[in-house]
């Protein structure tokens, strides 16, 4: 291999491998500078009180670097999979209308906060913005014996609904 030629699969990694020690470049970075600052808080109050102790300076310099440590290596890792968690699994607000997702929740409602969870894709129409009217209900029911079971539910609910639609129109 000549070496002007690209070094092909490996640039990939050795990218990855460059990314990481510079990201560990950062967290050492920081960790000195916190520690900096925390042996001059230290030194700065010696020089008020007229004591200087090393076991605290030693204590407040593993507090700090305990501290950097567990915010770079536990606090953001944990964040950044329940931002992604969560980002997967809320679509965002729909109070205003807009697409949803099956299986995605959004948060939606005329009085107040509620949390809808679609199970089939399709849009949020917003109150006063149309619909014509037009209702459809998704029922799953496991057997023709839990629709009967639940078809007092779906009455009530159809009334409900149509009862709202007369006021709003």
């Amino acid at each position: 291999m000549c070496p002007n030629e690209p070094v092909g699969d490996a640039a990939p990694a050795l990218n990855d491998m460059a990314q990481a020690a510079v990201d560990a470049g950062a967290v050492i970075r920081e960790a000195m500078r916190e520690t900096a600052d925390t042996i001059e808080d230290t030194l700065v109050k010696a020089t008020k009180t007229g004591r200087l102790s090393f076991s605290d300076m030693a204590r407040s310099i593993a507090a700090e670097l305990s501290r950097v440590a567990i915010k770079q290596f536990v606090a953001q890792p944990l964040t950044n999979v329940l931002t992604n968690v969560l980002s997967s699994a809320f679509g965002g607000a729909r109070a205003g209308g807009g697409p949803v997702d099956m299986g995605r929740a959004y948060l939606v409602g005329e009085r107040g906060p509620e949390l809808f969870v679609p199970g089939a894709s399709g849009g949020i129409v917003p109150n006063g913005r149309g619909g014509g009217g037009n209702v459809t209900i998704n029922v799953t029911a496991r057997d023709a014996e839990s629709f009967r079971r639940s078809e007092a539910q779906l009455a009530g609910l159809m009334q409900r609904l149509s009862a709202r639609g007369g006021r709003n129109g």
